[in-house]
């Protein structure tokens, strides 16, 4: 009895950190090790983070699913999507069935020498984040020749659209890609475009509307130098355009484009934004609407999105609903990195100021943009800020035109002390979005995670101690409390009640007439599945 008494109060006197969100974001993972490169997609119920590790001395895969209140659904700094004992790195995540998740990623087990050592290897975990495919993943290699870059899509069936560049002996590279079923089997696999290049650089894939993919890549040609190609391809992986790929310009001399993205438009084609330094001397932002039938829609060598003093580099887009494109890109003509965007119609006509709108214009610079669509015909975009002497993570809201939603300087995300770089975003599915970083407020890289409302307001924080856990609750009380076995909730033995422990990681959801059976003793917080009431602090003992 003693013991229990004992337990008792260590457990009522621990600080009330369940669901205590914090203003600069919740913790995906800070393990004493370096975590980098997060990556983000949104799943039917929750969202996928997922990031290189080096907690056991090499770098390896790990991944973590939050709820839509910022909970970690799986173990505490994650889970192993890949910890061979070769190295892992450059992960991606798209959405799989049923809460699920598929990853890809770079892997050197195979060591295929000499250059790059690196193959596409795969994984997928269910809802609980276990394996769905062979334990530390599955290799796609074509030919069993190296490979890497991947890039990817849901097929929305629970498997994916994956392409990857293949080194092609003696001097080249090429494009291939896969159609993988939810366990993993390749469909078909194969090249993309031309076959052999002088090199590929990674590619860019996105759905065509039509249940098929279109795959953008930048190709190192032996007489046009870098240039842009698309490929349509069906679901059984039928090239739709040309065999070669469609050109998105078609300048006879040399080109040269390093940032580039690609983005559905309404007749199941694509428009494509690039940077561009050779026609002006210096970096300008051009863009090219390719329709469904693979026919060059806008002026045969591209739009001018952008062109102005200073440089307009690493453009970014996402199609506006109505057949064009918002996009936005690092504007230099100020001597520093702004963001500016622009809104294009299916005519290839800019509807907003010719020289485009400032998203931000602080001091310092302001870099490394995401974008995604606020299903509302505008866009939401975060960015790398450093005008406050460190980086710091902001976000902004623009409508269809072009007019800043949020405050005028964008919203601060995070801007704890240390370093927050890497932002990657996802939608939220409620007209918001959720956004990962790499963060060293802890003196080590760490991934914390933020929820934006539409209007701007970070959901996971705990400014004014709003969810700040509760040691009684008119609305529902909790029998016995502190309890043994399990405890029951009167009047509501049949509704369910989610249970978290102190780190704030969602451990069970639980039905009111058997709550927190075949836990072990401990403090754990108690929330109803329905509603957003707070959650009640319930304590166990042995």
């Amino acid at each position: 009895m003693l013991h229990r008494l004992m337990l008792l109060a260590v457990l009522l006197t621990l600080p009330l950190l369940a669901l205590a969100w914090q203003s600069g974001g919740v913790p995906v993972c800070t393990d004493p090790s370096s975590q980098t490169g997060p990556q983000i997609a949104k799943l039917s119920d929750g969202f996928a983070v997922v990031w290189t590790e080096h907690r056991r001395g090499n770098y390896d895969i790990f991944a973590q699913k939050l709820d839509g209140y910022g909970h970690g659904l799986w173990q505490l700094n994650g889970n192993a999507v890949c910890d061979h004992d070769s190295s892992q790195q450059n992960p991606i995540v798209v959405e799989g069935n049923n809460g699920g998740a598929i990853f890809f990623w770079e892997d050197n087990r195979s060591q295929y020498p000499p250059w790059p050592y690196v193959d596409v290897w795969g994984q997928r975990f269910n809802c609980m984040g276990q394996d769905g495919w062979v334990h530390n993943g599955r290799e796609y290699s074509f030919s069993g020749d190296a490979s890497w870059g991947p890039a990817a899509i849901p097929d929305g069936a629970g498997g994916a659209f994956m392409v990857n560049v293949m080194r092609q002996l003696p001097d080249g590279s090429g494009l291939y890609g896969y159609h993988l079923d939810s366990l993993g089997t390749a469909l078909w696999a194969g090249g993309i475009g031309q076959g052999t290049f002088l090199g590929t650089m990674a590619a860019r894939v996105h759905s065509d509307g039509a249940g098929g993919a279109i795959v953008g890549w930048n190709e190192n040609h032996p007489s046009l130098g870098s240039c842009l190609f698309a490929q349509r391809l069906t679901l059984s992986g039928m090239p739709l355009w040309d065999s070669a790929g469609v050109r998105l310009v078609q300048f006879s001399t040399p080109q040269y484009s390093i940032s580039y993205a690609f983005v559905s438009e309404a007749t199941h084609g694509t428009i494509g934004v690039w940077d561009d330094t050779l026609r002006n001397g210096t970096w300008d932002t051009y863009a090219q609407r390719i329709s469904g039938n693979g026919t060059v829609r806008w002026l045969v060598n591209g739009i001018p999105v952008r062109v102005a003093q200073g440089t307009q580099r690493n453009p970014k887009a996402v199609t506006d609903g109505a057949g064009g494109a918002i996009i936005m890109w690092e504007d230099g003509a100020s001597g520093l990195r702004d963001i500016y965007a622009q809104r294009v119609d299916s005519t290839g006509a800019r509807l907003w100021d010719t020289l485009g709108v400032p998203v931000v214009s602080s001091t310092g610079d302001q870099t490394g943009i995401q974008v995604v669509s606020d299903d509302a015909g505008g866009v939401i975009v975060t960015w790398k800020d450093n005008r406050n002497g460190n980086n710091d993570i902001y976000a902004q809201r623009l409508n269809p035109n072009g007019q800043r939603l949020w405050d005028t300087l964008g919203v601060q995300v995070c801007a704890w002390a240390g370093e927050q770089t890497v932002p990657v975003m996802c939608q939220d599915g409620s007209g918001g979005a959720v956004i990962a970083w790499q963060d060293t407020r802890n003196g080590n890289n760490d991934i914390y995670a933020q929820r934006i409302s539409a209007s701007g307001s970070g959901v996971w924080r705990d400014s004014q101690g709003s969810f700040q856990p509760l040691t009684s609750n008119p609305s529902f009380s909790v029998v016995p409390n502190p309890f043994t076995s399990f405890a029951t909730l009167p009047g509501h033995e049949f509704e369910h009640f989610a249970l978290y422990d102190i780190s704030g990681r969602r451990v069970g959801t639980y039905r009111g007439d058997r709550v927190g059976a075949n836990l072990p003793p401990g403090m754990y917080f108690l929330r109803p599945e329905a509603g957003s009431s707070k959650p009640l602090r319930v304590v166990k003992i042995r």
